[in-house]
């Protein structure tokens, strides 16, 4: 039914809202202290903003919103990332969330089981 009527899924509109309100946040459009919760990275060469994925030892606060949210934001393409909030928005509209939730929670996964392996 979703298909039919073009509507997108409620894991994929979720995803949107939290890339969304993240832009909000970075741009300050709300008044969530961004140094509290964000920590920069510095990436040469690049205009986009990037952030340090905050590590999560539980699952309760890996899938929360800051390092749920980082993790959406590096698997968007980095021009969106500097537009206005309206743009963002038209411009999340046209890529598939559905298909970056996948690879942001396979990237989650492979990262996991990365810190088991020991040399």
């Amino acid at each position: 039914m979703l298909e039919s009527l073009q509507w997108p899924s409620l894991e994929a509109g979720r995803a949107q809202a939290r890339v969304v309100m993240l832009h909000k946040i970075i741009n300050n459009l709300v008044d969530i202290d961004t140094k509290q919760y964000l920590k920069p990275a510095v990436v040469r060469g690049e205009e986009a903003v990037h952030f340090i994925i905050p590590y999560a030892r539980t699952s309760a606060y890996k899938y929360s919103f800051f390092p749920a949210a980082v993790r959406l934001w590096y698997n968007i393409p980095a021009p969106m990332t500097i537009v206005s909030l309206s743009n963002l928005r038209l411009s999340l509209a046209t890529i598939q969330l559905d298909q970056l939730l996948l690879l942001s929670m396979f990237l989650s996964m492979l990262h996991d089981a990365s810190s088991f392996i020991t040399v």
